[in-house]
């Protein structure tokens, strides 16, 4: 899976790199469960968004993954 792989190659090439943000779509439930699955945790909200087909607005999710390699988090 790319985001599997990515995260990897970030951890082992790049150990320099904090953070990765991404954007979903409150209403995008199998994306958010995914992201939390590979360690992403929710940070915040971007209220309405989105307008939807019904004309109301949808929020979007921000979500973080920080890379535990960071130096950071190393003495």
């Amino acid at each position: 899976m790319f985001f599997i792989a990515m995260l990897g190659k970030l951890r082992s090439e790049h150990p320099w790199i904090l953070r990765v943000e991404l954007i979903a779509k409150e209403s995008n439930h199998a994306a958010i469960s995914l992201y939390r699955s590979l360690g992403f945790v929710m940070e915040g909200w971007m209220e309405k968004r989105i307008r939807g087909e019904d004309g109301g607005f949808e929020d979007d999710v921000i979500m973080l993954w920080m890379n535990s390699d960071h130096g950071m988090f190393h003495d």
